[in-house]
This record gives C-alpha cells, structure tokens and sequence, in this order.
C-alpha cells in the first residue's frame, strides 16, 4: 500500500465520519424536537407530562406497575399525578424525585418492591429508559453518567 493510498482511504473515513455526525445531529434534532411535543405512552409521553406538572403538583406518585395500576389519584388530592411506570423501580423513580423543585412542599408517595428493594444484585437497567432526556436535562445527564448508564459515544452522538 502506498503512501497516496494510505491518505486516500484515510480521508475517506474521515468524510465518513464527519457525514455519520452531522446526519446523526439532524436526525437527533427531529426526533427530539418530535419526541417534545408526544404526551401518550408509558415512556416518552408520561416522562414528557411529568416534565410539564412537576413543579405545580401536590401529590406525585412513583413506583413500578403496582403504583401504576393500583393506586387511585384521583382519592387522594385534586392536584396529584401517578408517575408509576410498568417495569421501573427505586433507581428510575429516585432520578424522577430529584428532578422536583427544592422550595416546594409536595407530597411523594413512593411504591418500593420489597424483592426488588432486598435483593443482593439489583441492577440499574430500568433507568436507560430516561436516556432520551440525556442532552435536554442536565440532572438526568448527571445521573446517568454517575451510575455509568450512558454508553462510549453518547456525548459524541445523540445516541
């Protein structure tokens, strides 16, 4: 191989770099910029309301399917939201409640599953889900990179 060789295919991969970036960035823009506006589902749309009623709720409450299924907000305060998501746990839901105003007095009715809660290795994959707020919000950022959750190439690209 020669040197003029040598310099061609690194160019060449140094073009396809550049263009695997930038078109990851506008696909990644509107996705999020789609991803924003979406209040239905149990992972985007929830976390999205969430977002919206946080500081302006009196009772939140969190936990996994139980918390989801099971408990009535609407018997506890007119001013309340279940945040209770089908396979999320203490880890996932201890994120959400930092994300709470500090000033605010607010009610946090929090749902821990006593074999999920106990057990010797209790693994953090629930909280991959909030990954889709990486950029957007620097607590969950800080977060999921503490508890090592984001991959190589997550500041990279909007993975």
């Amino acid at each position: 191989m020669t040197k003029a060789n040598l310099l061609h295919i690194i160019k060449i991969l140094g073009l396809i770099v550049l263009l695997s970036f930038v078109i990851d960035k506008i696909v990644y823009f509107t996705i999020t910029k789609i991803s924003e506006n979406v209040y239905s589902g149990q992972a985007i749309g929830k976390l999205n309301q969430y977002l919206q009623i946080k500081d302006t709720t009196k009772t939140i409450v969190f936990g996994n399917s139980r918390a989801n299924h099971h408990i009535d907000i609407r018997k506890l305060t007119r001013s309340s939201y279940n945040m209770g998501m089908d396979g999320k746990f203490i880890a996932h839901s201890a994120i959400l409640i930092k994300l709470l105003p500090k000033n605010t007095a607010q009610n946090v009715l929090l749902h821990v599953e006593p074999n999920v809660a106990f057990r010797p290795t209790y693994r953090i994959d629930e909280i991959k889900s909030l990954m889709v707020k990486y950029h957007t919000n620097d607590i969950i950022k800080e977060e999921l990179t503490k508890m090592n959750q984001n991959n190589v190439f997550q500041k990279f690209f909007g993975v």
